[in-house]
């Protein structure tokens, strides 16, 4: 994807149960991020929100290539991470740190607005795989998210 004009590769897809992020207060069921990187190791990561609700196609072809217990790294092959994203693309943006150990800075993270929807039937199945995978609800601090157009 390009940010600010600039190549950044996906190398990364984590999922996390409840997410690690808040819209309006609100928590959802689950957080998909999606870790980018340019040539120098510049890192923007996209988090996708979501929230139990209808079947997600994406059980099809992502389920069984994820790893079968926790804590395990699975190579996904074959799958375009596209058909994760909500329709609309609108997002908040700002400056953090990773999520996972070593909660590296810098990092520039892009929120986006609209939920997808996965069934309970499916978050289940991640939750028996990554449960309780969320970091807590980081202070604000100075940080201020600017929402996109």
């Amino acid at each position: 994807m390009l940010v600010d004009g600039e190549r950044f590769d996906l190398i990364e897809l984590a999922f996390h149960l409840p997410s690690e992020h808040q819209v309006q207060s609100r928590v959802f069921d689950f957080e998909i991020q999606f870790s980018h990187a340019n040539h120098r190791g510049e890192r923007v990561i996209v988090a996708v929100l979501g929230r139990a609700g209808r079947k997600h196609g994406l059980t099809r072809n992502l389920w069984p290539m994820l790893p079968s217990y926790p804590g395990h790294i699975a190579k996904i092959i074959g799958f375009n991470p596209i058909h994760l994203l909500p329709r609309r693309k609108s997002y908040y943006r700002y400056s953090g740190s990773e999520t996972i150990p070593p909660c590296r800075q810098g990092i520039r993270w892009m929120i986006l607005e609209e939920p997808i929807q996965i069934s309970q039937k499916q978050i289940g199945y991640l939750d028996r795989l990554i449960r309780g995978s969320a970091r807590p609800l980081q202070p604000v601090f100075t940080r201020v998210p600017l929402r996109s157009r």
